[in-house]
This record gives structure tokens, sequence and C-alpha cells, in this order.
């Protein structure tokens, strides 16, 4: 069986108990990959989380006749806590850093964890976690990651490239390869598939 066959079949699986699937999508940006896995999944309960409050409130219209979606103008990261964006003046407003250096008055937002986020929907079934957070993923993989092994496909778009040296995939990776979980490779993109 080919692992695209098998992550649908552990959907329907999911939805035949009369539970929803969860799917959070850590860095939805505008909303257009949250409009595709409400497309794709519509029995899924659909979690965006998005950093920049102009890119949350487009991800909010672009998804407001999804009834299984939610946006939350938020951070993604390991502890639940305060971060700003590391770089406001950033040209493409699909770039935002986080940093976790906020200061008392600045323009903080708040970060969950993806166990924060799973506590907000009790009754759904983890299933899929896209992450796409411009390198903060080394410091969402650094602690608490419990969380993996309950979702069954794990996205995450690497930036190693991004920043050199830096190796912001390496805490993942380490996470990875403690779980019985394969991983595929297409670009910069990683996917992990609980077996």
């Amino acid at each position: 069986m080919r692992r695209s066959e098998d992550i649908y079949s552990n959907y329907r699986a999911i939805v035949s108990l009369g539970k929803r699937p969860l799917i959070i999508d850590c860095g939805a940006n505008i909303g257009a990959s949250t409009y595709f896995l409400a497309s794709e999944f519509p029995e899924a309960t659909i979690v965006g989380i998005e950093l920049e409050l102009d890119n949350s409130n487009l991800a909010k219209k672009n998804n407001i006749y999804n009834n299984n979606v939610s946006i939350l103008h938020a951070a993604i990261g390991p502890v639940n806590g305060k971060v700003e964006i590391e770089n406001p003046e950033e040209e493409h407003k699909d770039s935002f850093r986080v940093s976790t250096n906020a200061k008392p008055g600045s323009n903080s937002i708040q970060m969950l964890s993806i166990s924060d986020i799973k506590e907000l929907y009790p009754d759904s079934i983890p299933f899929i976690t896209k992450i796409d957070i411009e390198g903060f993923e080394n410091e969402l993989f650094s602690k608490n990651t419990d969380w993996i092994k309950d979702f069954y496909l794990i996205t995450l778009e690497i930036h190693d490239w991004m920043m050199p040296k830096q190796s912001p995939s390496k805490n993942f990776f380490r996470e990875h390869s403690k779980e019985n979980r394969d991983c595929y490779l297409k670009g910069d993109m990683v996917f992990s598939i609980k077996n």
C-alpha cells in the first residue's frame, strides 16, 4: 500500500469512530493550505496558527465558508509563552520569523504548544500537523515533543537553506528518529508518517 493511501485510510478510520480528525496548520500564512486541507478532509477539525496579524486576518477571510476551520493569531512553539516577530520589516509576508526575546510592552504574540491546541479540541483525534515556521522548527522540536507520537502525519518545510550553519532541522530529525515513523523527502519538505 502506498503511504498516501494509508493517510486517507487513517482519516476514514477516525471518521468511522464518530470522531473528528484534528489537523493543525502551523504557519498558516494567508490560509491557502488550511483551505486545501479543509477541502481534502471535510470531516476534520482544522486549526490554522499564524504569527503575523495581517496574514491571520486574511487566513480567516479565505476560510470564512469553511465551518471546520479556526484560525488563531499566535505562534507555535514548545511551550506556552510570549514571542515577537524578529523581522517585522520583511517585505515577503510569508517569511516572518519568531523571536523568543519578547520585551515588556512590545507587540508580543501568544505562543502556544501543540499540546495546548490538542487540549482545545479534546473530542478530536490527532491526524496531521503541517509545519512551515521559517526556521523556528528547531525550537518547536527542542522539548515537549510527546505529541509527535499522536499525529499520523507530520509535514515540515525545513529551512536549512535559509539559515546556513544553524541546523534548524536538527531537533526534528533527532525526535523523528526516536519514533517508529517513515520519513520521505521532497524538495525542502519532509513527510513523517507513523508506522
